[in-house]
């Protein structure tokens, strides 16, 4: 952290809030690193931050390179902030998770590079109708394994072309569920634009948006298409 004089913190996969209060315990100057940390990460909801990222991808630069290259020659590249773009599941550090060592961050296979560039584009799409509010992702690609122990299955993340969403505040969630649902009636078929929403939670408290573009599909939080905010926005408009 600039200007704080030996303020040296590595970071693991381990909770790096819990490591952090061990070592404020232990002097003043530590205790000013963990206040760094807080005000560096409190822009993201997410706690996989930038500066996780970084120490992980110095160990597999020989991974992300490549990837990062891919989505620049598809005009892929920076849609979505790397760290965010390699996040695996949101419930990572869960029991479940930690048996089967899933990671933070992680490459999807090569050959699924393309599906990715596809929601990439969509979502660049989204952005410059004004579709699209300020948004965090907070999961990407993730391995069967990884999939298997989280809380949202979806296949679409094993295929490397979703993304899960989440926002600020009720009141970006809120505006984001109906230009999201108002663009996948109007141009979402020909882009096989999938679009779920799950409900709120502990950890989302204002819930999550999926998107992908395999598949032209709208679902809530339980799965079926009878309770996407969709049906109701359609019916909107459909009364004007």
């Amino acid at each position: 952290m600039a200007g704080l004089v030996g303020c040296h913190i590595s970071l693991s996969y381990e909770p790096m809030i819990a490591s952090l209060r061990s070592i404020a315990q232990r002097s003043v100057p530590a205790f000013m690193c963990l206040a760094a940390v807080a005000s560096a990460t409190a822009a993201e909801i997410d706690e996989r931050s930038p500066e996780l990222f970084k120490e992980w991808k110095g160990a597999n630069e020989q991974r992300v390179a490549p990837y990062e290259r891919f989505l620049e020659q598809r005009q892929a590249l920076g849609t979505v902030p790397m760290h965010q773009l390699l996040r695996t599941s949101f419930d990572w550090r869960k029991e479940a998770c930690r048996k089967v060592s899933a990671p933070p961050f992680d490459v999807p296979p090569d050959e699924s590079w393309d599906r990715m560039a596809a929601t990439l584009r969509l979502v660049s799409e989204l952005r410059a109708t004004g579709s699209l509010p300020d948004y965090e992702v907070v999961s990407a690609y993730r391995t069967p394994t990884v999939n298997k122990c989280s809380s949202s299955k979806s296949d679409r993340h094993i295929k490397n072309a979703a993304l899960d969403l989440v926002f600020s505040d009720a009141s970006a969630m809120e505006a984001a569920t109906l230009r999201l649902c108002t663009f996948f009636w109007r141009d979402g078929e020909p882009r096989s634009m999938g679009l779920g929403f799950y409900g709120k939670s502990h950890k989302w408290p204002y819930g999550r948006i999926h998107i992908d573009t395999l598949r032209y599909q709208t679902w809530g939080p339980d799965t079926k298409r009878d309770t996407s905010p969709c049906l109701r926005v359609a019916r909107v408009h459909r009364a004007r």
